[in-house]
């Protein structure tokens, strides 16, 4: 106890010096996508990456936000169409997104069967202003 007000600061001077200013995550992307080039036969090639896991991870693409509306699902998450074929889907963003549209999103790309249709589907993972 005597000791601590001392060790704090040695601790501090180690760190400040050792230490970058951000500790800010950062999130390992592993391309950019065109929402505009997204096909059925792009999505299908690239599930044969699968499967996902522990020394396999998903990919994560960088894509710009859509300058089109979203839609709330629920109150609660965000959904683009952006085309028949083509979503993008947000879970449990849709209070920070109605606040402040990020300028870039960070998804994973697979297919999303609902009711006997197939669509594109980008997950959104995060986002940046």
């Amino acid at each position: 106890q005597e000791n601590l007000k001392s060790f704090k600061e040695c601790f501090f001077e180690f760190c400040s010096k050792r230490i970058s200013e951000s500790f800010e995550p950062h999130l390992n992307l592993d391309g950019k996508l065109k929402l505009t080039e997204l096909t059925d036969k792009f999505v299908k090639q690239f599930e044969l990456l699968e499967p996902f896991g522990m020394g396999n991870d998903e990919p994560i693409f960088e894509i710009k936000t859509p300058e089109k509306s979203f839609i709330t699902i629920k109150g609660i998450h965000v959904k683009w169409e952006i085309s028949d074929n083509l979503e993008i889907i947000g879970w449990n963003l849709a209070r920070s997104f109605e606040e402040k549209l990020p300028s870039q999103m960070a998804v994973n790309l697979g297919f999303n069967e609902f009711r006997g249709r197939r669509k594109i589907q980008l997950t959104i993972q995060d986002s940046r202003e």
